[in-house]
């Protein structure tokens, strides 16, 4: 509307200063409209002057607002008024990558997190810095199940210089993204089996790494991989599970894994280690099995009491303490025992 008063205003005048100019001497309409050309001038500057006031102001009371909302947590808040600073001025890096980690927090749906993950590479693109905005794009990529975009950015992020912590971190999400991606139904992933080993292999030696890493692993060289050799590929996953135990000696799960390994897929033929047995694996569980949690410990007893009832032997009570777990008491397993 503006615009159209100032059009129409300008018309006029130029109507009016055409006749003037067949009717005045030259010399007068010169400095005539000389003083209005400056007049015109100058009221432009403040016009432009006062909107570029105005809309500062308003940045300002958003950026305000919106961290107003984000002392309160109230993050969807936060970020909309955010969102609307962005609409009027994009230019800032830093309030774009706020904006983007008020929309992961307020993130409550899958759709909501797809569009998180955008954000948070676009953040993480415009300020390669930010290395954490690329991580945390992974991660959400593969909480909701889009493998093969976490599996692009870890790539991006092997591509540079990132803190080792990190990049031992991103090692663990890669074999994990790329399995489930590999192992989903009608997966026509471009990615291998002999690839995932590999990520596999790299992930187990991460210090902390879950023991799935090495059972994965292990069964990847039994039904998965073709190459080398059955025997070869059978020593190579006992190796494995050799080597899990040997790093975690005093870990339970450890040699539950073992014991399971051994109880699906057997020793290796022309093997000559005679102590790594089903027997001796659930024994060493049982054993150390006061270091695991309920959770574990029914595992273990559980894996103790169907090993015993294949060899149709009876368990017998050191204690009358009983297993935590729901699962393990219906096995009627002690916390410790003994065989006769």
């Amino acid at each position: 509307p503006l615009a159209v008063v100032l059009f129409i205003a300008y018309a006029s005048w130029l109507r009016t200063t055409v006749s003037r100019f067949h009717s005045e001497d030259r010399g007068r309409f010169a400095s005539w409209i000389t003083l209005w050309a400056l007049a015109i001038l100058v009221s432009l500057a403040g016009l432009v002057g006062w909107g570029q006031y105005q809309q500062q102001n308003m940045l300002g009371i958003l950026r305000q607002t919106s961290s107003r909302y984000e002392r309160e947590e109230r993050w969807g808040l936060a970020a909309s008024y955010l969102q609307r600073y962005l609409q009027i001025d994009d230019s800032g890096d830093e309030v774009f990558e706020k904006f983007a980690e008020l929309s992961f927090k307020s993130a409550n749906s899958r759709r909501a997190r797809l569009r998180v993950v955008s954000l948070l590479r676009s953040a993480w693109q415009r300020n390669p810095t930010r290395i954490d905005l690329a991580e945390q794009a992974a991660r959400t990529a593969h909480d909701v199940g889009e493998y093969a975009t976490a599996l692009t950015i870890c790539e991006d992020l092997f591509a540079i210089d990132v803190p080792q912590a990190t990049h031992e971190q991103l090692k663990l999400l890669y074999a994990e993204a790329m399995s489930a991606l590999l192992n989903q139904p009608s997966s026509s992933s471009s990615y291998s089996w002999e690839q995932l080993s590999a990520a596999l292999d790299s992930a187990r030696q991460v210090a902390g790494a879950k023991i799935d890493y090495s059972e994965e692993l292990a069964r990847l060289w039994h039904e998965k991989l073709l190459k080398p050799s059955e025997a070869s590929r059978a020593l190579k996953a006992h190796a494995v599970m050799c080597e899990l135990v040997a790093n975690q000696p005093a870990n339970p799960m450890a040699w539950l894994a073992r014991h399971r390994y051994l109880v699906k897929y057997g020793l290796p033929e022309n093997t000559e280690a005679q102590t790594d047995t089903t027997e001796s694996d659930i024994e060493r569980a049982v054993g150390l099995a006061s270091a695991a949690n309920e959770v574990e410990q029914s595992d273990i007893y559980s894996a103790a009491a169907k090993q015993a009832e294949q060899a149709g032997e009876v368990l017998r009570p050191k204690s009358i303490s009983s297993v935590p777990s729901k699962r393990a008491r219906s096995y009627r397993v002690p916390t410790f025992c003994s065989r006769n």
